[in-house]
Formats: structure tokens, C-alpha cells, sequence
């Protein structure tokens, strides 16, 4: 799709997209820290020491893609036929999207403390693993994704500072719902995961 054709060219800021994204998660994080969270100073530091080379192509990216914000034909369940919750897209690099999206997959070979945190069944059986995610997407979009760990760590640091906002409100009584309480396990789970990355326990 040309985004000029669709009127969505300046729907987004494309260029500098990547650093974008680490810098404002990275900020968010600092705003939300509690004196009982966990330390991501070091995810911070290897996310923009790691920081690819953007991939030049820019696209439509959802930014919020997963299991539980799409819809399938109930006659043919491998239909997807809806997505849903649009108010995060914009125009950037679609890797970051892809990174987004492995954030929340959770499958089968991962640590149980991991598992045990997922939020969507992406690791029944039968279920596609990151590598096949991947190879799908290079195959849709023609575009290689050369570094995995960086793109998987960015999305789970993601995810990771979202808990621990939501934990902020509940630390500092701005919500009574014990739900939120969890989210504080949720983040160290989450950086768990990241620093596995990080020293290539993780590779696909």
C-alpha cells in the first residue's frame, strides 16, 4: 500500500521511529519505578546499545497486535476476518510492530515462571513458535529480521513497563483493585525475560 495514495503519510513520524520508541518506553519506566519494582537500568542501556539500523520501510503499524485484539470466522477458524483496537497505530517501522506482537508469545519451550504469566494460550500445542511467526512475516513483508533478541527484548520491556504503570496507580492508591497488585510480579517476570535475551539464552 502507498501510504501517499491512502492519505496516511503524515499519519506518523517514520523516520527515527526505532529510537523514538526506546526513548519514550525508557522514560515511561523511569516515571513509574516504585521503591519495590525491579531494575531495567541495564535493559535500557542494551536496548540502545543494541539500537539496528531502522529497515527503511515504513507501513501502517498496529502496535497493539495480538491474539485477544482480533476476530475469526467461527465456521473457519483459521479466518481471521476483524482487528480490533486501533488507537495505538501509526506510521512506523513494521519490525518494532513484529517486536510488539512476540512480547506477548509465550510458547511451549519457554521457562514455566514465564508461562505462567501469559495472558493469551499461544503455547497449546499446535501453536506456531517465534521462529515461525518470523518466517511468516519475512515471507509476507520481504523484510528480514536479522535481530531477533533486540526486537523480542523491546517488546517484553514494553509489556514490562505497562505492568509496572499499572502498578503505580494501585502503589500509590489512585485504584483499590487488588488486580492490579499482580502486575508488580508481571514486570519482574517480564525483565526476567529480558535479561535472558540479553545474554542469548533466548534465541528464537
Amino acid at each position: 500500500m502507498d501510504l501517499a495514495e491512502a492519505g496516511l503519510d503524515t499519519f506518523g513520524k517514520p523516520v527515527g521511529y526505532v529510537g523514538r520508541q526506546v526513548e519514550g518506553w525508557s522514560r515511561r519506566w523511569v516515571d513509574a519505578v516504585t521503591p519495590d519494582t525491579v531494575n531495567c537500568d541495564n535493559t535500557i542501556q542494551w536496548l540502545n546499545d543494541n539500537m539496528p539500523k531502522e529497515s527503511g520501510k515504513y507501513s501502517v503499524i498496529h502496535n497493539d497486535y495480538k491474539l485477544d485484539n482480533v476476530i475469526f470466522d467461527a465456521d473457519d477458524p483459521l479466518r481471521l476476518i476483524g482487528v480490533l483496537d486501533w488507537e495505538m497505530s501509526t506510521v512506523g517501522d513494521p519490525l518494532m510492530d513484529l517486536g510488539c506482537t512476540l512480547g506477548y508469545w509465550v510458547q511451549t519451550d519457554d521457562p514455566d515462571w514465564f508461562r505462567e504469566a501469559r495472558t493469551m494460550p499461544s503455547d497449546i500445542e499446535g501453536a506456531p513458535k517465534r521462529t515461525e511467526i518470523i518466517a511468516r512475516f519475512q515471507e509476507i513483508t520481504g523484510l528480514s529480521v536479522e535481530n531477533f533478541p533486540f526486537y523480542f527484548c523491546f517488546g517484553l520491556f514494553r509489556l514490562c513497563v505497562i505492568g509496572q504503570q499499572i502498578y503505580y496507580r494501585f502503589y500509590h492508591g489512585h485504584t483499590k483493585d487488588d488486580r492490579f497488585k499482580g502486575f508488580l510480579k508481571k514486570a519482574h517476570v517480564l525483565q526476567r525475560m529480558c535479561e535472558m535475551t540479553m545474554a542469548g539464552e533466548v534465541t528464537d
